[in-house]
């Protein structure tokens, strides 16, 4: 059984991020699963990719070095999780696609919404496997 390395983009609560994780953590076959996200979390198997000092007192500036530091790791990875498609997922599909690694995108707004934005709709596209949720998903 191999063993596997996982990066998670996204922007989630505490509580929501560990909500999503618990299912990956449980898996034997997860090694690591590195969060990129502005604030630390932490937790059995997760590793907080921490930006420079410098880059987190401004939001456009971080977002940039979190998108670039994970292209600069997608190849580490066996696979990158993007949690919403507007910017998470984006980072997820562009390093997804410059790294040749599959993507799972976890959709968690309206599917109505998704169709009306190409960006959206290019991201899901390019996912190896999507995630919704909620009841308008039916």
């Amino acid at each position: 059984m191999p063993l596997l390395r996982l990066a998670f983009v996204c922007g989630l609560s505490d509580k929501k991020l560990s909500q999503k994780l618990a299912p990956l953590q449980a898996m034997p076959e997860v090694i690591t699963i590195d969060v990129y996200r502005r604030h630390p979390f932490y937790g059995k198997k997760i590793r907080w990719v921490q930006m420079p000092h410098f880059w987190s007192h401004l939001a456009p500036a971080g977002d940039f070095w979190r998108f670039f530091s994970l292209i600069k790791n997608a190849r580490c990875y066996h696979a990158i999780i993007g949690c919403h498609q507007r910017f998470h997922g984006v980072y997820a599909a562009v390093a997804g696609l410059l790294g040749s690694r599959p993507v799972v995108q976890l959709t968690i707004t309206d599917p109505a919404w998704i169709e009306k934005n190409p960006l959206c709709r290019w991201v899901l596209r390019k996912a190896q496997a999507i995630g919704f949720r909620g009841h308008t998903t039916l």
